[in-house]
């Protein structure tokens, strides 16, 4: 390495300490008074009060967590685990290793309160390598620079105190897309034999990345419910990216193996904690698929079949799957098909806070809500 490639790696990572230290001081600095009020340990989120009833019940019955929550639903409480709880044991996890599995109320919420701002950091960082990896280091700062600083729900659900599932479920959807695009630069446009003849620079790689986006995806599915969605995103990208490379004559085994590593790790880890359906249906279709891809493109080639037939035998065989489900599981197909629609037909009357514009308020353009973000 030359001279001028260390100084420019040094002023990359003399940026991105300031960046870092740029993100924690939104998250933690300007909120602090919040949280800390003389004795008391405040939480920033109405949501973070309902993982910290978890996480204290917890502490004095780890690893064991409660089954009921008489506070969540209002006048007789709710059994908890309907949804994802790996957050609960996430953070109660990280207490007790703090605190050698002694912790006081007041260390427990010490610690808790501080997660969400150290969460956003491994995101920034996270970014700053997706960022190096399709561009090089400066658009990688760039990355990390606008995630750091950028107003939003990714600020305020990483902010000092605001102990929920949010900024956890983007850590862990953000690592995922970044071993996934380790594993895709090790293996892109070869063959499963070609991957397995270059050693660790092949199957070695391609294995350790795919199955650690893999286990990120698990705790992903572990920490949101809505989590199916994002394996939804890199479904479509592996079923895309082994068309257009059938269509130009490029092997798509190294997309079969990225996503039987994601989807098969992801099921595995989700079926003993959480047992919806729909999720565990989609997932077996995404393993399924993932699996056919390759052997497809590989028998057509091998009886030399035009190409374009490719995307219309995936098509016929999707359509084939469809019916066989609506015919073996009715309530499954309805529910899959109204999720589906609900992705571009959202009622407005449900829409949530976070999805609301950030520079409309009541219909008027303004920078009112951006700019109190750092307020």
């Amino acid at each position: 390495m030359t001279s001028k490639n260390v100084w420019s790696w040094a002023i990359v990572f003399f940026l991105l300490i300031a960046i870092i230290t740029l993100a924690l001081w939104l998250r933690v600095a300007l909120p602090y008074s919040q949280v800390f009020a003389r004795d008391w340990v405040k939480m920033t989120g109405v949501d973070a009060y309902y993982y910290m009833r978890l996480v204290d019940n917890l502490m004095r019955h780890f690893p064991q967590l409660t089954q009921f929550d008489p506070y969540l639903l209002y006048p007789g409480g709710t059994l908890t685990g309907i949804q994802p709880d790996f957050f609960a044991y996430f953070m109660g996890g990280i207490v007790w290793l703090f605190t050698l599995g002694n912790a006081s109320q007041h260390a427990v919420d010490v610690i808790s309160v501080y997660i969400p701002p150290a969460l956003a950091v491994i995101t920034v960082l996270a970014a700053f390598f997706i960022g190096m990896l399709l561009g090089g280091r400066w658009p990688g700062l760039l990355s990390a620079g606008l995630l750091a600083v950028m107003p939003g729900e990714f600020l305020n659900r990483s902010l000092l105190g605001y102990t929920d599932h949010h900024i956890a479920e983007v850590m862990f959807s953000t690592c995922s897309m970044l071993f996934a695009f380790l594993a895709l630069r090790a293996g892109y446009a070869k063959s499963l034999r070609e991957i397995a003849q270059a050693g660790w620079n092949g199957i070695g790689k391609m294995l350790t990345f795919s199955i650690l986006a893999g286990i990120f995806m698990g705790l992903y599915m572990l920490t949101w419910a809505g989590a199916l969605l994002f394996a939804l995103v890199i479904f479509v990208f592996i079923v895309v990216q082994a068309v257009i490379d059938h269509l130009r004559g490029r092997p798509t085994g190294y997309l079969g193996l990225l996503g039987v590593c994601i989807f098969g790790v992801g099921l595995a880890m989700y079926l003993p904690w959480v047992k919806n359906t729909m999720v565990v249906v989609a997932l077996v279709a995404a393993l399924l698929v993932s699996v056919l891809l390759p052997l497809l493109s590989v028998w057509m080639n091998s009886r030399g079949l035009r190409p374009m037939y490719y995307p219309i035998a995936l098509t016929a065989l999707a359509a084939l799957g469809a019916v066989g489900l609506a015919v073996i599981s009715p309530s499954v197909f309805r529910q899959m098909a109204g999720a589906l629609a609900n992705m571009f037909i959202w009622p407005l009357g449900t829409t949530v806070m976070e999805m609301q514009p950030l520079l409309i308020q009541q219909g008027n353009f303004t920078f009112a809500v951006a700019l109190g973000n750092y307020m």
